[in-house]
Parts: C-alpha cells; sequence; structure tokens
C-alpha cells in the first residue's frame, strides 16, 4: 500500500514538473540597453515629465533583459516623447457648492517614439485618463504619480511585445 502511494506521489510530482505554469520563454533573449531622452512636456504642468520618466525606468530596471544607459550612443533603443496634454475636467461637484468639484478626470496625452540606431521603429500618441476625488484626501504628487504610472505602464507593455516580436 506504501509503494502504491508512493508511485502515485511521484507520477503527480512529474505530471506538475512537466505541465509547467504557464509561463513560455522569450525567444529573443539578449540584453538590450535603452536611452530614455527627457519627455518634453508641453504642459502647464511642472515635473509630469520627471514623474514619468521615473516610472518608466523603474519599469525598464525591472526585466531581466533590459538596462539603462545614460550614454545615447551606447543605447539599443532610444525612447523619447513629449507630453501634449494634461486637463482636469470636473466630474460632480458638491451638492451645497457648485463651485467645490468632488470627483474630477485627469486626462494626460503623451506622444511616444522608439528609435533603433537611426531608424524609428514605433511612433504613436497614448491616452490616459483618471478620476480622483478631490475632497479630503487629494494629494497632487499622489494624482501625477498614478496618472504617470499608468502611462508608462502602457509604454512599457508596447516595448516589451517589440522586444518579444524581435523588433527591438
Amino acid at each position: 500500500m506504501e509503494k502504491l502511494l508512493n508511485r502515485k506521489f511521484l507520477v503527480i510530482s512529474f505530471l506538475f514538473l512537466f505541465a509547467g505554469c504557464g509561463y513560455q520563454l522569450i525567444k529573443n533573449q539578449s540584453t538590450k540597453n535603452f536611452f530614455i531622452s527627457n519627455f518634453e512636456n508641453l504642459t502647464l504642468q511642472p515635473q509630469l515629465q520627471i514623474y514619468l520618466t521615473d516610472n518608466l525606468e523603474e519599469k525598464i530596471l525591472s526585466y531581466p533583459y533590459f538596462k539603462l544607459t545614460k550614454n545615447k550612443g551606447k543605447a539599443d533603443i532610444i525612447v523619447d516623447g513629449a507630453i501634449k496634454k494634461f486637463e482636469r475636467e470636473p466630474l460632480f461637484f458638491s451638492s451645497g457648492d457648485s463651485s467645490n468639484i468632488i470627483i474630477a478626470k485627469f486626462i494626460v496625452s503623451v506622444d511616444l517614439k522608439l528609435t533603433k540606431g537611426e531608424e524609428q521603429i514605433f511612433q504613436t500618441t497614448l491616452n490616459e485618463n483618471l478620476s480622483i476625488s478631490l475632497s479630503q484626501n487629494y494629494k497632487e504628487e499622489e494624482m501625477m504619480r498614478k496618472i504617470t504610472d499608468l502611462i508608462s505602464q502602457k509604454i512599457f507593455s508596447i516595448i516589451l511585445k517589440k522586444y518579444e516580436e524581435g523588433k527591438i
């Protein structure tokens, strides 16, 4: 009885070992160096480009085959762009005071360009919306971190897709 139990355990263990966990190997496993240019901030919201660059650098560094370089000449890929739009639209007003905005929607638009050497390999415009309560706990810095985190996640997803396609 004990041998039968040991065999079943062994067979089940091998099945789990060879079944995998849903991970797939990436075909292109070469390390790429990225240079992130300072995003041009064409909005009236100060420091938005700093938050975007910081968030994007953090995401790129989290991937094992990506590195950052401060030397544009040593970069395999150059990430460049401009923050074109930053708007705040009121969504809900206070019932007692119509001049008091309770919830606002922030809209950000970013032009993105990926360059490999002298060849532009990708260009697009990314848009992101974020609704935030402006009541008691509103913090401008936290809002900018959140919205630039969403944009940087989109940029990182594009970079990762291009990498897996072998275009980077």
